[in-house]
């Protein structure tokens, strides 16, 4: 594992900073009062949110555990915080539709990848952490045997989203979900 794409400075002296950070914060801000069908008090958070928080920290947690320096561990939480916000362009009866997705809503899930890292590219900033934000929404769903979305296996899975990958997929089968 090398996290050598990881290990670059993004805080308040990075000129990109405010930029990104408004854009971090409206994306979650979002994604935490997305519709739902299901009823939840006024102001609660959606499920795609708290999934969302639960990751990064895990991630972050992970990542200092096994001994990454802070500012890595950081850019981690930031960008895994965003690795879900292409459910933002989901239709809202596929995202909390009960039971099975039929094979179009699936494909149209499966979508929320590929939404996701345009949403961060739409910024059209060149910079690590949009690369590193952008990578993970895109490929969190991959797999190590190439059963993912795209059929990535192995190596070819960029290695600065495994872990993502790994603390989504624990949050998955730990967390009660509403599916």
């Amino acid at each position: 594992f090398s996290f050598a794409a990881l290990d670059f400075y993004f805080g308040l002296d990075d000129p990109h900073y405010a930029i990104l950070q408004e854009f971090h914060d409206d994306q979650l801000d979002k994604v935490h009062q997305m519709k739902s069908l299901y009823d939840r008090p006024f102001g609660a958070a959606s499920e795609t949110y708290l999934h969302s928080i639960r990751v990064s920290e895990d991630a972050y947690t992970f990542a200092t555990f096994i001994g990454m320096p802070p500012q890595v561990a950081k850019n981690i939480r930031w960008a895994v915080s965003l690795h879900d916000i292409g459910k933002l362009d989901v239709d809202v009866e596929i995202l909390d539709k009960p039971g099975r997705l039929t094979d179009e809503e699936f494909t149209e899930m499966k979508n929320h990848t590929k939404y996701g890292s345009k949403r961060m590219k739409s910024l059209g900033i060149d910079h690590p952490m949009i690369t590193l934000a952008s990578d993970i929404a895109l490929y969190h769903h991959e797999r190590h045997d190439g059963g993912g979305y795209y059929g990535l296996k192995g190596e070819e899975i960029p290695s600065r989203v495994r872990l993502a990958q790994l603390c989504d997929i624990y949050d998955a089968v730990s967390a009660p979900r509403p599916y």
